[in-house]
């Protein structure tokens, strides 16, 4: 299992919202543990923004941008207004 201190993995459309990713969940259920915020209090969409600390002046705020295609195999993304509030706040 990858260590969360030192691996950040951010998804993007097709790690979520193809039918069989989408269906199974299978982004989540076998990286879910690396979406793990520092500062939990800026989740605001699930678990994003997430705040990954990288030693004690810097960090990585992750922020995703997949969204539900509208039409099958269009992608889209869209960082939504609670996202952006979450991340204003670090």
């Amino acid at each position: 299992m990858e260590d969360r201190r030192r691996c950040t993995i951010i998804p993007g459309n097709h790690d979520v919202y193809t039918p069989g990713s989408h269906r199974s969940q299978r982004f989540e259920r076998y990286f879910g543990h690396l979406l793990e915020s520092d500062l939990p209090e800026h989740c605001r969409e699930g678990a994003f923004p997430f705040v990954r600390m990288v030693g004690e002046e810097a960090a990585v705020i992750g922020l995703k941008s997949a969204r539900v295609p509208p039409v099958p195999g269009i992608s889209n993304g869209l960082i939504g207004a609670a996202q952006l509030e979450g991340s204003r706040r670090w």
